[in-house]
């Protein structure tokens, strides 16, 4: 497995290898890229991390607790439960397809902001349902939500910081991400085992996802580094 196709000489579409002021310029697109150090230096890092964790407190307890809590809080029969995990599931797949596309269009951290604000609208509505039509809104609102959250959490970094150091840059950031991820369905168990149910649980994730909403309004594009000096190229 080698690394990038242009050190080989390969262009997209079998274009032709490039001459070299098309390669100094291909440099110099890379010259603002964020090293790792610079990258973790900035608030917006911090907060786009944060708001991934608290994405992830809300997926996670849901593929842990969320037949449990249909069936044993709602009533629901193992079947019907698991009719909305399909749902979901299939709901979380148009939303990847489709939010690819979508994140392309529209402002990306505007679009993650809007996504936090459906999974905790989901939650809660999930957390205090009476009826199919409530739970039915929620696997509506949190399936597009998870599907077109997931495809801007990768993308936004690389808009914000380059392809340089993208996987340090990612890498690091999933230190972060883990701790929603292990921390989410704790919370709701912890929760249902003190109170019977798991209502104020999910209530509680819901706060974290609105949470993670204001963290993402926070998360503003960093200013690029200055250019750093170029080596001088070797002539193709």
């Amino acid at each position: 497995l080698r690394h990038h196709p242009h050190d080989y000489g390969l262009r997209p579409d079998g274009d032709d290898a490039p001459h070299d002021a098309d390669a100094k310029a291909a440099a110099r697109s890379t010259e603002g890229d964020f090293t790792l150090g610079e990258a973790v230096r900035q608030p917006a890092f911090w907060w786009i991390s944060l708001g991934h964790a608290s994405a992830l407190f809300v997926v996670s307890s849901m593929g842990v607790h969320l037949i449990s809590h249909l069936r044993e809080s709602q009533g629901y029969s193992l079947g019907q439960a698991s009719t909305v995990v399909f749902l979901l599931t299939l709901l979380f797949m148009t939303g990847n397809i489709s939010g690819g596309f979508l994140g392309d269009r529209v402002n990306k951290r505007m679009l993650l902001v809007a996504c936090m604000g459906m999974h905790c609208a989901g939650l809660l509505i999930l957390s205090h349902a009476v009826n199919a039509w409530m739970v039915i809104a929620f696997t509506l609102i949190h399936g597009l939500a998870w599907g077109w959250r997931g495809p801007q959490m990768a993308a936004i970094r690389a808009d914000y910081f380059g392809r340089s150091s993208f996987g340090k840059i990612m890498g690091v950031s999933n230190m972060i991400i883990i701790i929603g991820t292990i921390s989410g369905p704790l919370i709701a168990g912890y929760m249902y085992d003190r109170t019977g149910d798991y209502r104020l649980g999910f209530d509680i994730l819901a706060g974290i996802a609105l949470a993670g909403s204001i963290f993402l309004i926070l998360a503003r594009k960093p200013v690029r580094p200055a250019p750093r000096e170029l080596a001088t190229l070797p002539a193709q």
